[in-house]
């Protein structure tokens, strides 16, 4: 099923715990275009000279494809047929001295899941899977929160908050 990871999440090096005031449901369809959005952002790291340009990957049941056009249709089809129990995306953070160089500088890959444990709660939680760790895993969960924040507001819904966020 297009969204969710039938693997574990091995270990939770960051997370990130948001309250909103609407649907679940609706909340997953915000994450979804989030991700979507974030698929090919590129931008500098905070002290380093060095690009990064984000890949973005959705879970389908053991495998992960990386969201392109068709990918983004059935996701989007899903959540709007179903609420998922989670949503499982992979994202690789591809790092350049410059945007037009074509060399790359190494990567990093994390597992992102997002789970609901209590009503109008959800719960960001990051694994960081191979790489040099130049992205701090907090900056990563801040671009997603914003990216959901910046959906919600096109939607004219009120803005998740942010509880807790922890993690480097």
């Amino acid at each position: 099923m297009i969204g969710v990871s039938e693997h574990p999440l091995p270990m939770v090096h960051a997370y990130a715990r948001i309250y909103y005031e609407f649907e679940a449901s609706t909340l997953q369809r915000l994450l979804s275009e989030a991700f979507i959005s974030l698929n090919k952002m590129s931008f500098q790291l905070p002290y380093e000279e060095v690009f990064c340009t984000l890949e973005v990957g959705v879970a389908d049941g053991k495998d992960f494809t990386f969201l392109g056009g068709e990918e983004a249709r059935k996701l989007r089809k899903t959540l709007k047929e179903r609420r998922l129990p989670r949503l499982d995306f992979i994202v690789y953070a591809n790092y350049r001295r410059s945007l037009g160089r074509a060399r790359s500088l190494w990567g990093d890959l994390q597992r992102v899941r997002v789970v609901f444990p209590e009503e109008n709660t959800a719960e960001i939680q990051v694994f960081h899977f191979k790489g040099t760790r130049r992205l701090p895993l907090d900056e990563l969960l801040s671009r997603i929160i914003e990216q959901v924040r910046l959906e919600a507001d096109r939607r004219s819904l009120p803005p998740p908050q942010i509880s807790v966020l922890r993690g480097r």
